[in-house]
C-alpha cells in the first residue's frame, strides 16, 4: 500500500525529472504523487510546471489552482498562473493573478514578485501597442 512518504518520493523524482528536462515523465510522477497525497502543495506545483512546459495550459492552470488552495500565499504560483492566463488570452484573470502576486510581495523582495511586475508591464505595453494599430 502506498502512503504519503511515497508521494514525497514521487514528488522529488518529478522535480528531478523536470531538472533533467523530461516534463512528460515528471508529469507522470507528479500526477501519481498528487493522487497519493491530494494535499501536497509540492506535488501540485511540480505537476503544474510539468504541464506548462508541455504547453498543456489548461492542465497547468488546474494544477496551479489546486496548489493555491493548499498554499494561497505562494507568490510564484500566482505569477506562473498569471503568465498562463496571458498565454490563454484571458487578460482579466491574468491581471487578477499578477495583482495577487504583487500584493503578496508589496516591496518586490521576492524574485517571483519582481517577475509579476515585469510580466504585467510588458503585457500592458503590448496591449497598448495593439490598441494603437
Amino acid at each position: 500500500m502506498m502512503k504519503k512518504s511515497d508521494a514525497q518520493a514521487l514528488t522529488k523524482l518529478a522535480a528531478h525529472l523536470l531538472a533533467e528536462k523530461d516534463p512528460a515523465a515528471a508529469e507522470g510522477a507528479a500526477e501519481a504523487a498528487a493522487t497519493l497525497d491530494p494535499r501536497s502543495f509540492d506535488a501540485w506545483f511540480v505537476l503544474a510546471v510539468a504541464r506548462a512546459r508541455q504547453e498543456d495550459r489548461a492542465g497547468a492552470v488546474f494544477a496551479y489552482l489546486q496548489a493555491l488552495e493548499i498554499v494561497p500565499g505562494h507568490i510564484g504560483c500566482w505569477t506562473d498562473l498569471g503568465e498562463l492566463y496571458i498565454a490563454l488570452l484571458d487578460y482579466k484573470r491574468a491581471a487578477a493573478a499578477l495583482r495577487q502576486a504583487m500584493m503578496l510581495d508589496p516591496h518586490a523582495l521576492n524574485p517571483a514578485g519582481r517577475r509579476a511586475r515585469a510580466v504585467a508591464g510588458k503585457t500592458m505595453t503590448r496591449l497598448k501597442k495593439q490598441a494603437a494599430t
